[in-house]
C-alpha cells in the first residue's frame, strides 16, 4: 500500500508498473522499509529506488521487527509458482556442473580470506557451490533433474 500523492487515498495497492508510471517514489522522503522476499523482483525494485534517490532500508531474507516510525513499508509479491520456478533455476545455476565446469568451486577453490567476498550467489559467472557443501540439494538438482 502506497500513498502515491498526498491528494490520493492514503493506502492503495499498486502494481509495479503503476508505481513507476505515477512516480510514487517522489513522495518517499522519510523512513522507507523494504521487506525483500526472495525471487520476487526485489533486487530490481531496491536498486531502482536507490537510483531514483530514495533512501531505503532493505531486510532480506528474514524481516526484523520494526524499530521506530516507518512512513513507507514496501513488500514485493509474485505468483507463487513463478517464484518457486525462479528459485529452483537460481539454485541449480549456483551448483557446479558435473562435467565441463569452468567456474571455481566454492569453498574448496577460493582462498579462505576471499570467501565472504566471492560467493556464488554474488558472482554466479565465476564461482559455483561444490556439491559437498549441500550434498542433498545437489543430489536432487544434479541427479534427479540431470543438471537441467
Amino acid at each position: 500500500f502506497v500513498q502515491c500523492r498526498k491528494s490520493w487515498p492514503s493506502q492503495e495497492c499498486l502494481t509495479a508498473s503503476t508505481f513507476w508510471e505515477r512516480q510514487c517514489y517522489l513522495n518517499m522522503t522519510e523512513s522507507v522499509r523494504f521487506y525483500h522476499l526472495g525471487k520476487g523482483g526485489g533486487g530490481t525494485i531496491f536498486f531502482s529506488l536507490r537510483e531514483n534517490g530514495v533512501v531505503v532500508q532493505r531486510d532480506h531474507p528474514r524481516p526484523k521487527l520494526l524499530n521506530g516510525l516507518v512512513s513507507t513499508l514496501l513488500i514485493n509479491i509474485r505468483d507463487p509458482v513463478d517464484r518457486f520456478v525462479s528459485a529452483f533455476n537460481w539454485r541449480s545455476l549456483l551448483f557446479c556442473q558435473r562435467d565441463g565446469e569452468h567456474r571455481k568451486k566454492y569453498p574448496s577453490e577460493v582462498d579462505h580470506k576471499d570467501r565472504r567476498r566471492y560467493q556464488p550467489h554474488l558472482h554466479p559467472g565465476d564461482f559455483c557451490f561444490d556439491e559437498s557443501l549441500y550434498p542433498k540439494e545437489a543430489e536432487i538438482i544434479q541427479k534427479l533433474y540431470n543438471d537441467d
